[in-house]
């Protein structure tokens, strides 16, 4: 059920208008195992260019599984191309490590997805070393 959600208030007091949004989940594995703990971020291309649309995240759990999240309280990403990046930190949350991921899933990420605004938003993600 892919449904946008448009509102005309952002939260937070920022008078940002929120634009439509579509649901967008999905699936990270690492080396063939569901990678738990890992942030996902889709930022949309144009993001780049003109600097107006934020960035969509996520966290997937033990599964592997994430849903992206536009802010606190809206669920979703914009419609169009997007950047994806993924980042898993070594160590835990009291004391996190380096960056256990290549830097092509993350500060140089390779990856890219459209979110589309009438299909299914289910991204699989395959990370290799």
């Amino acid at each position: 059920m892919i449904c946008g959600l448009v509102a005309f208030t952002g939260c937070g007091g920022s008078g940002d208008p929120i634009p439509m949004l579509v649901p967008v989940t999905g699936m990270v594995e690492y080396l063939g195992k569901p990678l738990a703990g890992a942030a996902v971020s889709f930022s949309p291309q144009q993001a780049a260019e003109t600097g107006s649309q934020r960035t969509s995240l996520g966290r997937t759990d033990e599964n592997g599984v994430f849903t992206l999240m536009y802010n606190a309280d809206y669920e979703g990403a914009i419609i169009g191309s997007h950047i994806v990046r993924i980042s898993k930190l070594e160590g835990t949350d009291e004391e996190p490590g380096g960056e256990m991921l290549p830097s092509k899933y993350n500060a140089q990420s390779t990856l890219t997805e459209t979110v589309s605004a009438d299909g299914t938003n289910d991204f699989f993600f395959q990370l290799k070393k």
